[in-house]
């Protein structure tokens, strides 16, 4: 693909691009932003599972934010000002998540699982049910289909791809991903409420 065609995708996308369109944006920006994410933690933070995929996943959230307002600020026509532009988005989210240590854009089940003091393992398997009933409660208040994405992802492993493709769920892969931000926050704000998850804001 020609070097500035990169920059032509960006703006079919951002004229009524169609999914076809957004798919190869996001395969042509993954790798600048997986890059410079992994790049970033190598520099500035212990490795830990996951947290590169949910700080690439906030990358691409920050970008649809707002009806795509940070792609639309974009303005040169060079693709290698666009890959630039976008090492920047990610330096951002960085920045953001290291300004608020511990914080993630995703529910982890697992990393709650893990603040189960108990190793005996029928008393852990207890333990691990009761969290999820109480994440369960946390997400009964929220719509059917919200519902229906948020254990998609989390319990049968979806990528947000794979859910905006099923029946019924009428959305696109970046309506299925801000859906899964948005119930993400209700549910950890609910968690602390529980005291299942620490309140960052207390010391």
């Amino acid at each position: 693909m020609p070097d500035d065609d990169f920059v032509q995708v960006l703006a079919r996308c951002l004229n009524g691009g169609n999914t076809a369109d957004w798919e190869l944006f996001i395969g042509l920006a993954q790798p600048v932003v997986s890059s410079a994410i992994l790049r970033g933690l190598s520099r500035a933070s212990p490795a830990r599972a996951g947290l590169a995929d949910d700080l690439i996943q906030d990358c691409f959230l920050k970008m649809c934010a707002d009806n795509y307002r940070i792609l639309r600020n974009f303005r040169s026509a060079a693709s290698n000002a666009l890959r630039a532009y976008l090492r920047t988005i990610a330096a951002s989210v960085l920045v953001d998540h290291f300004r608020r240590p511990g914080s993630k854009p995703w529910v982890d089940l697992e990393e709650a699982g893990g603040a189960l003091v108990s190793r005996d393992p029928a008393v852990e398997e207890l333990e691990r049910r009761l969290l999820l009933g109480r994440v369960e409660k946390c997400v009964a208040g929220q719509d059917e289909r919200s519902r229906r994405i948020f254990w998609l992802y989390h319990r049968q492993g979806m990528t947000p791809k794979s859910i905006s493709s099923l029946p019924g769920i009428g959305m696109g892969v970046s309506g299925v991903e801000t859906a899964l931000y948005r119930l993400t926050l209700a549910v950890r704000a609910c968690l602390r409420r529980a005291g299942v998850l620490p309140d960052p804001s207390i010391s």
